[in-house]
């Protein structure tokens, strides 16, 4: 809706030693009608033994906005930053940041990590993609390795993870904790249980007794069929809905690939989420999505993808087709598109139009490894 814009991106990184890395980024986006977003970025890894490693990112960013107030109806009399900015595209100009550090230990039984970050009110990633700002966030992770020897189980890693995250006016949105294991079976077989206790703030509303039972699996028991699945059920936020409510939901997850030939790959996936209002268990929402992806290796270099999804809640399809050439992992070519369709049969004043093309995009990237 801004128009045309032009873009930028350097990214450089240094190698230290035999495991520790730094690397710079920086991205500018400007727009042909007005306005700008530049980041600049610094982030490292870097081990200071064996066992312990030290992470973080230091980023800024510098927005001008386009002075359109018109591309920004419906949110011109918000605020932000404690009411110092205004959400309307009037041509403010303004500062932002982010930050993460973590530091931890992993050995060949414990491992344990401590993590913060945050991203300030006025962060913007124009050239990335940020969902959500003025976040706080702290987390605790704790695990420990166990090796049996038996033949069906190879290695154990039962953990916790704890965290909160709060915004800049210390208004805490989550606590959560969980209590989680990985289990590395034979065949190339893992499977994860888990279960999840936490408290959200959300759209101004309260919900303090959430939690979900997890447990999914994945094999690659032979080499032309895998399978994954899984399963939740607990007390989740029914987010679809208009006023948000605490909903008895259970989602279903089942994936897998087959291989006819040495070259050809078909990977269908199937999900489905129904949602019961907790207290009067009337049907809030249910929906499922079929996706498939089938792939096909002509050669060494040249190769061809075909992706098709129907989303049963929002009535669409997506076909989205490439084309790959890649002599390297550095130096390749695509060309491909998007088709999104929207099925109108499903709504009642619009059952005679049937299946109609809402959107469609075609890209095209070519890449090159230029050794000096």
């Amino acid at each position: 809706s801004a128009g045309k814009s032009f873009s930028n991106i350097i990214l450089a990184n240094q190698t230290v030693g035999d495991y520790s890395q730094l690397n710079f980024t920086l991205t500018d986006r400007r727009l042909d009608g007005g306005g700008s977003g530049t980041l600049a970025g610094f982030d490292g890894d870097i081990r200071l033994t064996k066992k312990h490693h030290l992470q973080w990112s230091l980023v800024a960013t510098h927005t001008s906005e386009p002075d359109d107030t018109s591309m920004t109806s419906g949110l011109n009399d918000y605020l932000f930053d404690k009411g110092r900015h205004t959400a309307a595209f009037d041509g403010e100009s303004f500062w932002g940041h982010a930050f993460y550090l973590s530091t931890g230990r992993s050995a060949k039984h414990e491992v344990i990590d401590v993590s913060y970050y945050e991203r300030g009110p006025r962060f913007r990633a124009d050239n990335g993609f940020e969902p959500r700002n003025d976040q706080r966030k702290i987390q605790l992770y704790a695990g420990y390795n166990l090796y049996p020897n038996g033949k069906l189980v190879h290695q154990l890693r039962p953990y916790i993870r704890a965290g909160r995250i709060w915004n800049f006016n210390s208004m805490i949105k989550e606590d959560y904790i969980s209590v989680e294991m990985d289990a590395h079976l034979t065949a190339q077989t893992n499977i994860h249980p888990a279960f999840y206790i936490n408290r959200e703030n959300y759209l101004g509303v309260q919900f303090d007794n959430i939690w979900l039972f997890h447990f999914c699996a994945h094999s690659d028991f032979s080499k032309p069929l895998g399978i994954s699945t899984a399963v939740n059920y607990g007390h989740q936020i029914a987010r679809r809905v208009a006023d948000p409510v605490l909903g008895k939901e259970l989602s279903l997850y089942l994936s897998g690939y087959i291989k006819p030939t040495e070259r050809f790959r078909i990977e269908p996936t199937w999900r489905y989420t129904r949602s019961n209002h907790v207290d009067t268990e009337e049907i809030l929402y249910e929906a499922y999505t079929l996706r498939t992806r089938l792939s096909y290796q002509l050669n060494r270099e040249f190769s061809v993808r075909l992706i098709t999804q129907y989303d049963d809640f929002y009535k669409n399809w997506e076909i989205d087709p490439l084309i790959t050439y890649q002599i390297n992992p550095f130096t390749l070519l695509y060309a491909g598109s998007t088709h999104d369709i929207h099925d109108y049969d499903s709504h009642d004043e619009f059952d005679d139009i049937g299946l109609r093309q809402i959107s469609r995009q075609f890209f095209f990237k070519i890449q090159y490894l230029i050794q000096m």
